[in-house]
């Protein structure tokens, strides 16, 4: 570990604050165990072996922020599950996504992006990713923003996916963090069991570093980072 203090670059204050974002830790201790050297290392066999494992890092890590910064309170920020930026970036696109639309089907466009949706013979619909200028002549006469379509046209069109050259499904239309949630897991602990696992450990070692754990449902880690 590198001898680099931060206090002796700031004036000392008693109000030291340590605010651990919980959720981008844990997955950087995470992953770290999920190299090939380190499961052979480890001696990792099953998902208690990767938890365990997963728990020491964490401790470890505490334990090191703590003598860096020698903090006098310290909290751990959870993260939540329906946080508020998934609605402003729904709301943006609503504003800024421009529907075409006739008998044919629907065309998206919105930032450098056009899509075409259309429905399939097995009753389905198929997304095709167009040129934004080499086939601007496609697009039909009538057109509304996406936010102005009837509720049960737009909710179609924001489940919309488009399945890429290499055979991913992505949605048509941004979302926040977009496939994040998709990405590979070379893991034999479930995503769903780990994420729930790493905040139930986060509410037990609290006491052990006089620590406090907060979150809302509505907010990441770092948004107390942000307003602190």
């Amino acid at each position: 570990m590198s001898d680099y203090n931060p206090l002796k670059s700031y004036p000392y204050s008693k109000n030291r604050l340590l605010i651990i974002d919980w959720s981008s830790l844990a997955y950087h201790q995470w992953f770290a165990i999920a190299s090939k050297n380190s499961t052979a290392y480890l001696e990792i066999d099953d998902s208690e072996d990767e938890l365990y494992v997963w728990r020491t890092r964490m401790i470890n890590k505490m334990v090191d922020y703590i003598k860096l910064f020698n903090p006098r309170d310290i909290l751990i920020t959870l993260e939540g599950t329906k946080v508020w930026r998934n609605q402003i970036v729904r709301d943006y696109y609503n504003e800024h996504t421009t529907v075409y639309y006739d008998k044919s089907g629907y065309y998206l466009r919105f930032d450098n992006f056009l899509y075409k949706a259309t429905k399939n013979e097995g009753g389905g619909i198929d997304v095709d990713k167009l040129d934004i200028v080499k086939d601007a002549d496609l697009l039909p006469a009538t057109h509304k923003k996406l936010g102005e379509m009837p509720d049960r046209a737009k909710e179609l069109l924001w489940r919309l996916q488009y399945i890429s050259p290499k055979l991913v499904a992505k949605p048509a239309l941004p979302k926040y963090k977009g496939t994040r949630s998709a990405k590979y897991w070379p893991f034999m602990t479930e995503k769903k069991d780990w994420k729930n696992h790493k905040e139930e450990f986060a509410k037990q070692i609290q006491k052990v570093f006089r620590s406090h754990t907060i979150g809302q449902s509505n907010a990441e880690g770092d948004d107390a980072i942000y307003v602190a």
